[in-house]
């Protein structure tokens, strides 16, 4: 798909589904942190909360989304948990002197794990990586892969 040519309006719409798709895959607080963000680059910022009129173009602000969106999978990647655990691991020793493997927090009164592996984004974090470059410039034939068949040679 050629995107070179893309308006204004074709953008918006990709940024829309963007952030349609990362809603769906359960990640509606990020969402509304991330547009809370992004609407520091608006012009009036009495009506950012309500009229949410950025002075990027849409192109910019999918960009700037779908960039901090990576940050945060691989910040929650097993990568990134596995070594977390391993320096806190490294800090914290239990009265026999090993170190801690398990940690819990106790949130109203019920014990909650730390690290999680409900959340495994790693897959997420590829795929994003793949669009990613692709808005960068780079052809990574992202777009020719998609289900729709929407590349050239479909």
């Amino acid at each position: 798909m050629d995107t070179e040519n893309f308006s204004d309006g074709e953008w918006q719409e990709v940024f829309e589904e963007f952030r349609l798709l990362v809603v769906r895959a359960g990640y509606t607080d990020w969402d509304a942190s991330a547009m809370d963000a992004l609407a520091d680059e608006i012009e009036d910022r009495d009506s950012a909360r309500f009229d949410r009129v950025p002075r990027l173009f849409p192109v910019e602000q999918l960009r700037r989304y779908a960039g901090a969106f990576m940050l945060f999978l691989k910040a929650r990647s097993r990568y990134a948990r596995d070594e977390r655990r391993e320096q806190l691991g490294s800090l914290l020793h239990t009265e026999a002197g090993m170190p801690v493997e398990d940690f819990l927090v106790d949130i109203s009164g019920r014990e909650r794990p730390i690290f999680t592996d409900e959340d495994d984004p790693d897959g997420m974090i590829n795929e994003l990586g793949r669009f990613l470059a692709e808005l960068n410039g780079e052809d990574g034939a992202f777009w020719d892969d998609a289900p729709d068949g929407g590349g050239d040679g479909a």
